[in-house]
């Protein structure tokens, strides 16, 4: 009687278990050999493997931390002009008086 495993039955699984550890497949490959298939199965960790998730975690931080440094700095630059145009409206001042 099938299972909800899209028609293989407990025994059917035992038995590509079996097949599987007999034909060891994993003993006859040789992964990618051309440069373009090394690049495209060494980025497979980030986007299947249990690294995905902490991988994203860790770009959504840096996008934050990117947004926050440009705000600091636009705020610093902003800053600056107001006490550059503070600087310059004292030095006028303090011509006139002269």
């Amino acid at each position: 009687m099938p299972d909800n495993n899209n028609g293989w039955t407990e025994r059917r699984k035992k038995q590509q278990a079996c097949a599987i550890r007999r034909w060891k497949p994993w003993e006859k490959s040789t992964g990618p050999q051309s440069q373009v298939g090394k690049k495209k199965t060494s980025m497979n960790a980030l986007k299947e493997g249990h690294r995905a998730a902490s991988a994203k975690e860790i770009v959504t931080a840096l996008r934050y931390h990117r947004a926050f440094l440009k705000h600091m700095t636009d705020s610093l630059k902003a800053d600056e002009v107001e006490a550059r145009a503070r600087n310059k409206l004292m030095e006028n001042r303090m011509k006139s008086k002269d």
